[in-house]
């Protein structure tokens, strides 16, 4: 016990030390910002991304949990393109040049000094065709709703959203985007049943940033195809951010398997074994609702040619 709350404590100090000494550090060359849902691979792909430990990390400022200056934002704060208040381009202002960091921001790093910075939200989905600034490549991961759900489920004592009803508190969200859905989005709340409920909520965080950022602004990429082909997807990441082939090294085995520090220890390949027959059904009616039902096949497997219709749309 002794042993543990020391090493606790010698970390704690240790990030409490790494973000002083990052609050001092820029400007950066290259500003890479990491979104997606929670439970959706973002910090495995975090992993893939700084292999080389080329960039300084800035993980999930936008948590308004574990960030003092964040607690002014909703979980999956709602803000219109171009239509930040000033509060909010303060605050995004000091993430993207690195100026914010605290003992959860740094918590990934371990040296200093890099020239590029890359900042991994699961939170900023709302928010991000708001803020983004012109510099700022924007990934965008997206992973079947069933596993990103069941992988909630499995840690369901973290802070997540879960009731979809919360959405409904930001009228300009709703006016913006879910007004047709209210009745749906009742329901499912009024059902306490978490998975539903997950589903729902990724819909929304999905629906929306598919509706507010083009494919010319965000390189959006399936978990399915990077783990399925982890090399050559990786190709397309660093063609979009601009990263020169001599630059990089190819991925390691160990380096591709090794687990995410978050990870739950299960597969969430399993989900369709912990979905009822009626969640189902009413999960297909949601995702249809949302216009998102094709997104994935029967079997979970990703369409690139769905992706491309629904963000062109």
């Amino acid at each position: 016990m002794v042993s543990s709350l020391l090493n606790k404590t010698v970390r704690k100090l240790s990030r409490w030390s790494s973000a002083r000494k990052a609050r001092s550090e820029g400007p950066y060359q290259r500003k890479v910002w990491l979104l997606g849902a929670p439970r959706s691979g973002t910090t495995w792909i975090l992993q893939l991304l700084n292999s080389q430990g080329n960039y300084r990390i800035v993980f999930e400022p936008f948590h308004p949990l574990k960030v003092k200056e964040a607690k002014f934002l909703a979980p999956h704060h709602y803000s219109a393109p171009k239509a930040a208040d000033a509060r909010l381009k303060d605050f995004s202002g000091k993430v993207f040049s690195g100026k914010l960091a605290n003992t959860w921001t740094e918590r990934l790093n371990e040296t200093h000094g890099q020239k590029d910075l890359l900042i991994k939200d699961v939170f900023a989905n709302l928010l991000a065709a708001s803020v983004a600034e012109a510099d700022v490549k924007v990934l965008f991961v997206i992973r079947n709703p069933y596993a990103v759900a069941y992988s909630k489920w499995l840690k369901k004592d973290w802070f997540w959203m879960k009731d979809v009803r919360d959405f409904l508190q930001d009228k300009n969200l709703v006016n913006d985007h879910l007004s047709p859905h209210v009745e749906l989005i009742l329901e499912v709340g009024k059902s306490g049943d978490f998975l539903l409920n997950q589903i729902a909520i990724w819909c929304i965080i999905h629906y929306v940033p598919f509706r507010n950022l083009s494919q010319s602004r965000v390189h959006y990429l399936f978990y399915e195809d990077l783990k399925e082909n982890p090399h050559g997807e990786m190709e397309k990441i660093n063609a979009y951010i601009g990263e020169t082939e001599k630059n990089i090294k190819p991925l390691s085995k160990e380096l591709i398997e090794r687990p995410s520090p978050v990870s739950s220890g299960k597969s969430s390949a399993t989900w369709k074994e912990h979905f009822t027959s009626e969640q189902l059904e009413k999960s297909t009616e949601i995702l249809k609702a949302f216009g998102l039902n094709e997104l994935y096949d029967e079997n979970g497997n990703p369409s690139r040619t769905i992706l491309d219709k629904l963000i062109n749309n």
